[in-house]
């Protein structure tokens, strides 16, 4: 089936015959213009906020992939008897062409992620409350009304990633842009909140604020902020105890990384009995060297997240 192109730029949209129906206070992204003949029906921008995406279509039990960021989102809606297919090709196309990787797509009965139900993957997500229902859509989510695409691209050193998601039903056209700017973060500058909702979802939160002299466990004075903040943490939450974990890069040898780690986190520990007065019985010290990287060890700027106190909540 030969598909019609239309020319999708990733430029500020030109398209507006349909202006003068868009809901108030919204706007096309600068990054993705809207489909020919569409209008706005729903707008959100939110500064920071999480955002999932399936990467597979057997979502929640296949992959997925939490990003963080400034997020927009537009629902627009197109006249009746458009074609999904040309839409979903069309913005695949583009993506293609303007250098974004595509992470997943899928079509009507690809993005089924049980076979012989009549859900999707945008479906999915929403009965989670990961996404707000299309506008104006109904059941425009369900089996064989869904199209689900997401694309990444590194622009200006700011990660891009943008879902576009369709459903086509005989009473209703919609789609949607989500556009989210994962922005990069001061990882020294944490909250309560962060440390809270850190552990709450994952468990852990590595701490980069806490830093030691060179090759030393001697705690630098820029420490005392982050360790103050994990002291106050600890008191407000009495009943939580935890190990402090210490790691380091892949530079040099590993049974001295591995002492330096253990005496880093013996130092984090040191700090929070003697000058906050945590009780010794809530904290654990022990270090990993190299032995859990989140980034390369092949550049400096690897290196530096991998040089970290991490704090792990403990279950007893």
């Amino acid at each position: 089936m030969k598909v019609k192109k239309i020319s999708i730029l990733f430029l500020m949209a030109t398209t507006m015959a349909h202006a003068q129906k868009d809901v108030a206070s919204s706007k096309d992204s600068e990054l993705l213009s809207r489909y020919p003949e569409s209008w706005i029906v729903q707008y959100s921008q939110k500064e920071y906020e999480r955002y999932t995406v399936a990467l597979d279509n057997t979502y929640p039990d296949g992959k997925s992939k939490v990003i963080e960021g400034k997020h927009t989102s537009i629902d627009y809606e197109l006249p009746k008897g458009k074609s999904q297919l040309e839409f979903y090709k069309n913005y695949e196309d583009a993506f293609t062409r303007k250098g974004y990787d595509i992470l997943f797509s899928c079509y009507q009965e690809e993005c089924n992620p049980k076979q012989g139900s009549f859900t999707s993957i945008p479906y999915a997500l929403y009965q989670k409350k990961l996404l707000p229902g299309l506008a104006n859509g109904g059941n425009t989510y369900r089996k064989n009304a869904s199209t689900y695409l997401i694309a990444e691209k590194t622009i200006n050193d700011k990660t891009v990633t943008i879902t576009v998601m369709s459903g086509f039903e005989s009473y209703s056209n919609v789609y949607r842009f989500d556009i989210v700017t994962s922005r990069p973060l001061d990882l020294s500058k944490v909250t309560i909140n962060d440390i809270e909702s850190k552990l709450e979802e994952e468990g852990r939160i590595a701490l980069y604020g806490i830093r030691f002299d060179l090759n030393s466990a001697r705690l630098k004075p820029e420490s005392q902020e982050s360790i103050e903040l994990l002291a106050d943490y600890l008191k407000a939450n009495p009943t939580i105890n935890l190990f402090v974990v210490g790691h380091t890069d892949a530079s040099g040898d590993f049974e001295k990384n591995m002492t330096l780690s253990k005496e880093r986190a013996m130092a984090t520990v040191k700090e929070l009995i003697d000058t906050y007065g945590i009780a010794s019985s809530r904290l654990t010290a022990d270090g990993v060297a190299m032995l859990a990287p989140v980034a390369s060890n092949e550049n400096e700027k690897g290196r530096a997240l991998n040089r970290r106190v991490e704090i792990v909540k403990r279950t007893n």
